[in-house]
């Protein structure tokens, strides 16, 4: 994979470590959907992006009550 796509991906690893409430899973949701626009790999960042999103959505309408 190209050095500023491992870039992006690490720095979303780091925004998940930072914690998975609403607005870092809207940020995680962005990202990945440019990921999967600029990469090959699209199946895999357009999965991830649903999966962020309907998290964040859960967050949203208090689905999901942060630890």
């Amino acid at each position: 994979m190209p050095d500023h796509l491992s870039q992006r991906i690490a720095q979303l690893r780091e925004l998940v470590q930072q914690g998975l409430h609403e607005e870092n899973l809207d940020r995680a949701v962005r990202e990945y959907s440019s990921l999967a626009q600029d990469s090959r790999h699209v199946l895999v960042f357009f999965t991830l992006k649903n999966v962020f999103k309907e998290l964040s959505q859960a967050f949203s309408f208090g689905s999901v009550m942060p630890a």
